[in-house]
Order: structure tokens, then C-alpha cells, then sequence
């Protein structure tokens, strides 16, 4: 029963993001489908009204660079406290 709830619990995420796509359905259909006709042509021109960079690179640095700024005081507190912090087990799982 577990085992049976978990799986259903993936899909639901995959499919809520779109990894997973439900053939015939409005609101579950292939991401493919919600692209314009001519968005191969025309990436650039949809890339710059949505201020995005083309790639993938230029956009996760910036992300990369906020989740480092945002860790940074949790790891000067951990090195600071290190007996305040413990990581363990719940149901044998770290």
C-alpha cells in the first residue's frame, strides 16, 4: 500500500511539472504543444521578451550565485556551533 501511495505521489509531481505528459488532455498535455508554431525561428526574439538569456549557462549562474549567498551564513553558523548541529537518523534514513 506504501510502495503504491508513493508512486502515485510521483506522478502527481511529474506530471503537475510536465514531466510527464498525459496524451489527449488540455491541461496535462506535452510542453511541446504550449511553444508557438515558429518558436525554433524565432527563439531569439521570445528569449529577449521574456528577458531571458539564450544560454543555459548565463542562467544558472546568477541562481548559483544567490544560493551561495544564501548559504553562507547557515555555514558560518554551522562552523561556528558545530556541537549545535547534529545530522542523525529518522527511520534509518540520514
Amino acid at each position: 500500500m506504501t510502495y503504491e501511495l508513493s508512486i502515485l505521489q510521483t506522478l502527481r509531481e511529474r506530471v503537475r511539472s510536465k514531466e510527464i505528459w498525459v496524451a489527449g488532455a488540455a491541461h496535462f498535455r506535452n510542453p511541446e504543444d504550449d511553444l508557438p508554431h515558429n518558436f525554433d525561428q524565432h527563439r531569439t526574439t521570445y528569449y529577449a521578451d521574456l528577458n531571458q538569456p539564450l544560454s543555459a549557462d548565463e542562467f544558472v549562474a546568477p541562481l548559483k550565485t544567490q544560493l551561495t549567498t544564501a548559504l553562507a551564513p547557515f555555514e558560518r553558523f554551522i562552523a561556528k556551533k558545530p556541537n549545535d548541529v547534529t545530522i542523525g537518523t529518522k527511520r534509518g534514513k540520514g
